[in-house]
């Protein structure tokens, strides 16, 4: 997953826009991917802290995914809610492998 999460990652300048720009534009693959490359370290952290490598690459997608699904009021607070996105998905993945 590191591979994967570097090269999803690596982009050649850093997008100069702020987390609400990148948010209210997150329709363009860039912004989103920008997103990504901004708060994935964190959420990737949380989800391999939570469970093992390949369950921690499903958490950490669909805590993506949650976050193009979901309205975000308050982008300053975007890295806690990324943060704890991850751990709500990371705990019902660990409950769901334990059944």
């Amino acid at each position: 997953m590191t591979r994967r999460f570097a090269a999803l990652a690596r982009r050649v300048a850093p997008d100069p826009r702020g987390d609400a720009a990148l948010l209210a534009a997150r329709d363009d693959p860039a912004a989103f991917a920008e997103l990504v490359a901004r708060h994935g370290p964190l959420v990737w952290a949380v989800c391999r802290q939570l469970l093992p490598d390949a369950d921690a690459e499903d958490a950490f997608q669909a805590t993506f995914l949650a976050l193009a699904r979901a309205t975000v009021r308050d982008p300053a607070a975007l890295p806690a809610r990324l943060h704890g996105t991850a751990v709500r998905v990371g705990l019902a993945a660990r409950r769901a492998a334990g059944r």
